[in-house]
């Protein structure tokens, strides 16, 4: 093997939230889903491009309402 390639993807730049880098992602749901059924398939997607030593996420919006009435 000469070369390995690793493709990625980095922001030109990245916005700030609580004083961290941030990127911020939006979506709404596809009809007939469920909010809970969008967050067991973002969990999934992050668990395989994210280090979580490094990385953290954080839902705002809808979620992170029903994340603070739950709790």
């Amino acid at each position: 093997v000469v070369v390995d390639v690793i493709e990625k993807i980095t922001p030109k730049s990245y916005d700030h939230y609580n004083n961290s880098r941030s990127i911020g992602i939006s979506s709404d749901l596809a009809p007939g889903q469920k909010i809970t059924d969008a967050i067991d398939q973002i969990n999934r997607i992050v668990q395989g491009l994210v280090d979580p030593n490094t990385t953290k996420l954080e839902y705002l919006g809808e979620i992170k309402r029903m994340q603070e009435s739950e709790g």
